[in-house]
C-alpha cells in the first residue's frame, strides 16, 4: 500500500491501490486460455505484484530509463507494465510474433536498459524474468511514475516510438471510463495485444473504473464468442473480429456494449453482425499518438459511413486544409487534427507534426454541424487517376453497398511512370453470390464518374490485412484465389 512519503501523481495507480485496499475480493484480471480455463487475479494481487516489479526495477534501472516488455499478454504482462511505469521507467510493449532480430532492433531504437519477459531472447542484453518478483513483499518506490513508448503503425509516415507519460495515460483512462460508462461491475473482454494503444486504453480505463479485464488469446474467435455469451459486458473489437463472430455466435449473455476501432468497419460487416446477433456496434477513434479521443455510442442510431462520433471532453478537433493548414468550416473535407490531454509528449528522436498544438493525424475527415467527426479517407492513400485525385475509401464504400459485395479494397494500378488506373479487390457476399464484372460496372456508372470506375475487378476470398486487422494498402503483394 502507499506508505508515508510515497509519491504517486498517477491517477490510474492510485485507483489500483484504492480498489485493492477497499475491495480485496474484486477481480482485476481474468485470463482465459484456448480451452476456456480461467486464472483470476484479484485487485490486491495485481497491486502487490506491480509493487514488487516496481521495487525490483528501481534497483536495476534509474528513473527515465527505457525497458522493453516482451510476452504474449495476460495478468503478468499487465502487472509488469504498471509496475515498470510506477518505477519511473518508460515501457515499450513489443508486438506479438516479434522475432529476436526485431526485438534487438527495438531494444536499440529505444536505447533500452533491459528486457522484461518470460524468456531471455536477447542473451547479450540485460533481462529480468517477469516472474522473478512473484510473491515478494515490497513497498512502493518514492519516485514519480514514467510512461509508455508505443510503436506507431506507420500510417502517418515511418514507424516511430511515441511517448505518452502518466498524465496522458490518466486522461486516456478517464476518456475510456466516461465514454463507455465503465463501472466496477463491468468485465471488459480484451482480445488485442498490449502493444497496441487500443488495448492499453482499455486496460487503464478499466483499472481506473475498478472493472475486470478478461484476457483471451489474441483474435481467438471461439474463446471470444464463449466469453461474450458467458460473462463479458464490454467488447472492444476490430472489424475482422465482428465479421468472424457472426458465424460463431453463442448469444449476447450480459453484453451491454460493443464497439469497433483500428480501421474502417465496412457497412456490410456492421449490418451482418447486428442482423445475426441483435447487437449494435459503436465506434471508437484514436491513435497511438493520441489514445482514445472520439466515441460513438451504438444507441445513437445507425451511423452514416465514416461517422466515428463526437470528440470526448477536453478534446479539440479541427479539419485543416492539407496545403495551407487553414481551419476549414463544417462540411469541408481536409486533414483531421486533434489536441487532447491524452496525446503524446513527443517521439523518440523526432518531433510530432503539430498545428497550433493539434496533432495532424493524416486522416481525411469532415466535421458536421453537430461537431461529429466523419472519417473519409487517408491523405497518403489518395490515388491520382485520369487527372483526378481519387479517395479510395469513398469509392470502397460505394462498391460495398452493392448487395453482392461483402468488402472491397481500391488500389492504384500503374499504367506508366506518370499514369495510374485503379483496380478493386472484391470479397463477394457468400449469400448473395459473386456479382459479375459487368454488373459492378453498370452499378457504378449510375453512382460515380467514369474516372472512378476501376479498370479491373479481382474477386478474392479475403483482403490482405496486418496482424491487427488493418487493411494493407502499401505495400501490397498480388492477391489471388
Amino acid at each position: 500500500m502507499t506508505g508515508p512519503g510515497a509519491i504517486s501523481g498517477w491517477e490510474v495507480w492510485d485507483a489500483l491501490e484504492r480498489t485493492s485496499r477497499d475491495h480485496p475480493a474484486r477481480e482485476a484480471v481474468c485470463e482465459y486460455d484456448a480451452r476456456g480455463h480461467a486464472t483470476a487475479w484479484s485487485y490486491p494481487r495485481l497491486h502487490h505484484e506491480a509493487c514488487a516489479v516496481a521495487h525490483t526495477l528501481s534497483r536495476r534501472a534509474a528513473p527515465g530509463d527505457r525497458v522493453v516488455l516482451d510476452g504474449t499478454g495476460g495478468a503478468r504482462q499487465i502487472s509488469t507494465m504498471l509496475g515498470a511505469i510506477r518505477a519511473g521507467l518508460w515501457v515499450l510493449p513489443v508486438p506479438l510474433q516479434t522475432t529476436p532480430h526485431e526485438l534487438g532492433n527495438l531494444f536499440h531504437r529505444a536505447n533500452a536498459r533491459l528486457v522484461i519477459g518470460p524468456q531471455q531472447r536477447l542473451p547479450e542484453r540485460g533481462w529480468l524474468d517477469w516472474k522473478a518478483t512473484e510473491g515478494q513483499h515490497t513497498p512502493e518506490p518514492t519516485i514519480t511514475p514514467g510512461g509508455v513508448m508505443m510503436v506507431t503503425s506507420g500510417t502517418t509516415g515511418a514507424r516511430k516510438l511515441a511517448l505518452r507519460d502518466c498524465a496522458a495515460l490518466d486522461a486516456d483512462a478517464r476518456h475510456v471510463r466516461d465514454a463507455t460508462g465503465l463501472t466496477p461491475e463491468d468485465r471488459v473482454l480484451l482480445a488485442i495485444s498490449l502493444s497496441h494503444s487500443y488495448a492499453l486504453d482499455l486496460i487503464v480505463g478499466a483499472v481506473l473504473a475498478g472493472a475486470c479485464v478478461e484476457t483471451v488469446p489474441v483474435f481467438d474467435l471461439p474463446t471470444i464468442a464463449s466469453r461474450i455469451a458467458r460473462g463479458a459486458t464490454v467488447f472492444p473489437g476490430v472489424p475482422f473480429l465482428f465479421e468472424g463472430l457472426g458465424a460463431r455466435w453463442e448469444g449476447a449473455g450480459d453484453l451491454r456494449l460493443a464497439f469497433s476501432a483500428g480501421t474502417r468497419l465496412p457497412c456490410s460487416t456492421r449490418r451482418a453482425f447486428t442482423d445475426v446477433t441483435g447487437v449494435p456496434i459503436g465506434d471508437l477513434y484514436g491513435a497511438t499518438e493520441l489514445g482514445t479521443v472520439v466515441f460513438r455510442d451504438p444507441l445513437d442510431g445507425d451511423p452514416a459511413p465514416g461517422l466515428v462520433g463526437r470528440p470526448l471532453p477536453g478534446v479539440s478537433a479541427r479539419v485543416l486544409d492539407p496545403s495551407t493548414g487553414r481551419t476549414l468550416a463544417p462540411g469541408e473535407e481536409g486533414e483531421l487534427a486533434i489536441r487532447a490531454p491524452s496525446m503524446l509528449c513527443g517521439y523518440e528522436h523526432a518531433e510530432p507534426d503539430l498545428a497550433d498544438g493539434h496533432f495532424r493525424t493524416g486522416d481525411l475527415a469532415r466535421l458536421d454541424d453537430r461537431g461529429r467527426v466523419h472519417i473519409t479517407g487517408r491523405l497518403r492513400f489518395m490515388i491520382e487517376a485520369g487527372g483526378l485525385k481519387l479517395n479510395p475509401i469513398e469509392l470502397e464504400e460505394v462498391i460495398e453497398r452493392h448487395p453482392g459485395v461483402r468488402e472491397c479494397l481500391v488500389l492504384p494500378m500503374p499504367a506508366s511512370e506518370t499514369v495510374s488506373r485503379i483496380r478493386a479487390l472484391v470479397v463477394p457476399d457468400p449469400v448473395a453470390g459473386e456479382p459479375s464484372e459487368s454488373e459492378l460496372r453498370a452499378y457504378l456508372r449510375e453512382r460515380v464518374g467514369p474516372a472512378k470506375i476501376p479498370r479491373r475487378f479481382e474477386f478474392v476470398d479475403a483482403l490482405p490485412r496486418s496482424s491487427t486487422g488493418k487493411l494493407m494498402r502499401l505495400p501490397l503483394e498480388e492477391v489471388s484465389r
